[in-house]
């Protein structure tokens, strides 16, 4: 059997996701968000015998100077690659045919990101340094009464409360819109430090900014969801849909949007939407690591979430031994202003 990877140009690229349940992350709309001079769109279809057998896109990181580009070249992935078969197998056929093309373009190493990328293998089981996520998925097949039986009695009753707080329901777009967005993204990042929660980035998705958000919404892969009370927005929620898949981005919530129970509401009025969207699975995303993660893990659930192990990996360096000896030395380095420094350098995050 022979196998073969076959570039591929963006405009098309869409269009051959269709034969897969892909997610959000694999298409051409999302990757071309984070098109820079230091980061150049793959798109890549994996034959074997003259079949399409699996589909693999994602980002060519640069280094910023040529010198460096024999050690840190990277080809990284949110998502995938999305294969017809998972079985170890399979996969193992499907990276190594990878690793040999990524080692003729001269890159250093592979980096498979694990968003929205069920997996039914592990990663260390094809030499893959196994980077191992729980997300938690909402399914929206069937009707939408079947979808409301899914969720627990208690937060079905917390819904019906905030229904009566007059709150009310939008499709957001605009610039404004945006702002009031990252105004509660800031809020809801206020109210759990006061509450002794770890501090964190709200931005935690690879090379992902402040423009992004205009750009995924103006691209049609974005959708923006917002709750307001008496003409203020209280709580809004940023979500990626790709076909049968969808995956929440950002959520943000301030005072009052907790005391009226926004927080929960803002999901189901989503559920809704998507479920009218056609939507058969929704990725409300990970855990935080903090002591948060057991309230979260719960609540999730009690919308009907199941928890789905999602994975990817990394490579070590694709030169040999030698040359990783440098990439070992930085992941060796203390954590600290330093290595987060190199970190950015390297990979072209000191822009963020």
């Amino acid at each position: 059997m022979s196998f073969s990877i076959v570039e591929q140009k963006p405009a098309a690229w869409n269009g051959r996701l269709g034969a897969f349940e892909a997610s959000p992350f694999l298409t051409s709309t999302w990757i071309e968000c984070f098109r820079s001079a230091k980061r150049v769109p793959l798109y890549l279809q994996l034959q074997q015998d003259g079949e399409t057998i699996g589909l693999c896109a994602g980002l060519i990181l640069e280094p910023p100077h040529p010198v460096l580009r024999r050690l840190y070249r990277t080809l990284y992935t949110y998502s995938g690659p999305i294969l017809r078969r998972n079985d170890p197998g399979s996969v193992s056929a499907v990276i190594d045919g990878i690793i040999r093309y990524a080692r003729d373009r001269g890159l250093s190493n592979l980096n498979f990101g694990f968003y929205d990328n069920p997996i039914m293998f592990r990663p260390t089981e094809i030499g893959f340094n196994a980077n191992i996520n729980t997300e938690y998925i909402i399914d929206l097949r069937g009707t939408w009464d079947d979808v409301q039986r899914r969720m627990r009695r208690h937060i079905r009753s917390k819904i019906k409360r905030a229904q009566r707080s007059d709150l009310s329901f939008m499709l957001g777009g605009s610039e404004s819109d945006v702002e009031s967005l990252i105004r509660l993204l800031e809020s809801t990042r206020s109210i759990r430090r006061s509450r002794g929660y770890h501090d964190y980035r709200y931005y935690y998705i690879p090379y992902f900014q402040r423009g992004t958000i205009t750009k995924l919404l103006a691209s049609g892969l974005g959708r923006l969801f917002i709750l307001s009370h008496q003409d203020r927005i209280v709580c809004a929620q940023l979500v990626v849909v790709h076909g049968a898949r969808a995956y929440g981005l950002l959520c943000g919530t301030n005072q009052d949007g907790y005391r009226l129970g926004a927080n929960a509401y803002i999901w189901f009025k989503a559920m809704s939407h998507l479920h009218g969207e056609g939507v058969q699975w929704f990725n409300s995303g990970g855990l935080p690591s903090d002591d948060s993660r057991e309230g979260l893990a719960f609540f999730k659930s009690s919308l009907g979430a199941r928890a789905q192990q999602c994975g990817g990996g990394h490579t070590a360096h694709l030169g040999g031994r030698f040359l990783n000896l440098f990439t070992v030395a930085y992941e060796n380095l203390p954590g600290g202003a330093l290595k987060h420094l190199l970190r950015n350098w390297i990979t072209c995050r000191s822009g963020e």
